[in-house]
């Protein structure tokens, strides 16, 4: 460009500015068409409903129309998913549901992308993560879940302290993380400090899934009976 007269350089630059913006919207519209397709599988049918919710809230919220979720059934992967996965270019989403070891040598073969989880909530945010440019959305590691069956109150002389009756329904419940109240796959309130966690009569440190403990948080928080409370670090 050093002989190129003002004119001409104008000319050229305005050139390579408008194959700039071409390139630019190409790429967008590539983004926005490329589609999304999932196989949801679990392991009851309360808990895929849940999901099925979820995966459309994100699709509302993000304005994605190119998500479609191909098929959302209960129990292990079978060979229809593994077909249809394979059909649709679809990724399989999977809560504690398995790969049969008979199934393990055609998933290989198909080169179908599983993703596996045991909460319902990295599954969740692992789907928003994807969908959103392949950028994973999680900022937190969930470590366990457990759900609330009673509420008590204890009265002291100088105030009341309500203490939960809680079952660990998946992962580990530590008392030096915080927790997370869920309500209907929403959250209600988070970063709730643990003051006690008891087994029986026993203070404990944490509480694996099957386990049933009282649990004590700082402050008062909206936590009700069939709450699920989440335990993770960050």
């Amino acid at each position: 460009m050093e002989n190129c007269t003002d004119p001409e350089r104008v000319e050229i630059l305005a050139e390579l500015l408008n194959n700039h913006r071409n390139f630019t919207e190409q790429m967008v519209s590539s983004q926005e068409n490329t589609t999304f397709n999932v196989i949801l599988k679990g392991q009851d049918f309360s808990t895929l409903e849940t999901i099925q919710e979820q995966v459309q809230n994100i699709i509302k919220e993000t304005q994605r129309t190119n998500v479609t979720i191909i098929n959302a059934s209960v129990g292990d992967i079978t060979l229809d998913d593994l077909k249809n996965a394979h059909l649709f270019e679809a990724q399989i989403f999977t809560l504690n549901s398995d790969v049969p070891v008979e199934l393990e040598k055609t998933m290989r073969s198909m080169k179908i992308k599983i993703n596996h989880h045991k909460l319902i909530y990295n599954l969740i945010d692992d789907i928003k993560g994807q969908i959103m440019d392949g950028k994973s959305s999680q900022k937190i590691h969930a470590l366990g879940e457990a759900k609330v069956l009673n509420i008590f109150e204890i009265k002291t002389k100088t105030s009341t302290r309500k203490v939960y009756g809680i079952k660990v329904t998946n992962g580990l419940i530590e008392k030096k993380n915080k927790m997370r109240v869920l309500r209907g796959g929403q959250i209600i309130v988070q970063d709730i400090e643990i003051i006690n966690l008891k087994h029986f009569k026993d203070e404990v440190t944490e509480a694996g899934r099957g386990k049933e403990c009282g649990i004590c948080f700082i402050g008062n928080h909206d936590i009700q009976t069939g709450d699920i409370l989440e335990c993770y670090k960050k």
